[in-house]
Parts: C-alpha cells; structure tokens; sequence
C-alpha cells in the first residue's frame, strides 16, 4: 500500500515578473483545483471514418447521457412483486430478479412480453419505450400482479 502525504496548500501569486505565464499557469492550477473541465467545441467537423460527423468530436463515442441507460429493479419474492407498483420515464429498463425459493414468470396482462419461467436467482429484462401503464402478473401463481408506470 503506497502512503500518500497531504501537501500543504501554496498560495500562487501572479507578478510582473510572471508576466502572462503566470496568470495562465494560475488559471490552469485553479481549473485544475475545482475540478473544472474543458467543454468541447460546440460545433465539430471532423468526420467519422464512414463519413459521418462525429456528435462529440470523438470517432465512434456517443455523448455520455446516450450511454447511460435507467435501470430500475423489482424482486419476486415471498409471492409477491416488490415493489408493486413502479413508476419510470420512458426508454427506462426494468429488471425482474427471482429471489424467492419457486418459479415464477413476469407477463404483461395485454402479451407484450412474457418471460417464462424464472427459477431462483433468474433475471428478466425488458425497455419500455411508450408511456403508458402495463400491469403485469405471474402466470404460475396469477394472484401475484404488479404495475409499471411510464411517465
């Protein structure tokens, strides 16, 4: 394990003597201390190997909010959907996890999806991309509903 010493903070002082250097390499050391970041250009030409623009400049990469995707989980358990109701914003991914000790399955009342048995410890995934309110049930044990709400 490496041991770090904490360093005591020096005040940086710009002089005439420093001249422009001075203030940039105060800028910096301050932008550096906040933890600020450097935005992109807002508009980049560069195109893209396939001929494309690049959205962030960068060859290949989505912006970070893209490659984030919600998730939002609901366990089986005691025959039971916990919790029962949910309520998420469109595109979010739901995870159904099979903690209980039976089979049981998550399936839409109207047959958008249905995941089959799942066993303990199984997961079932599904994205709801429209608004709107899916209620759902257990197919093996059909006094087991739940409901998700997409806002």
């Amino acid at each position: 394990m490496t041991r770090v010493r904490a360093r005591r903070a020096v005040p940086l002082r710009a002089t005439p003597s420093r001249g422009k250097r001075g203030f940039a390499a105060l800028a910096v050391t301050v932008g550096l201390a906040v933890g600020a970041a450097v935005p992109a250009p807002a508009s980049v030409t560069d195109p893209t190997p396939e001929g494309r623009p690049a959205s962030d400049g960068w060859w290949g990469r989505q912006p970070a909010a893209a490659a984030l995707t919600t998730a939002v989980r609901v366990r089986i358990v005691d025959f039971a959907f916990r919790p029962r109701r949910i309520e998420i914003a469109k595109g979010t991914r739901v995870r159904w996890r099979n903690a209980g000790t039976v089979s049981h399955t998550t399936t839409s009342t109207t047959g958008l999806w249905d995941s089959g048995p799942l066993a303990p410890g199984e997961t079932f995934r599904r994205t709801f991309r429209s608004r709107g309110t899916f209620r759902y049930f257990c197919s093996i044990h059909p006094d087991m509903t739940g409901k998700v709400v997409v806002v």
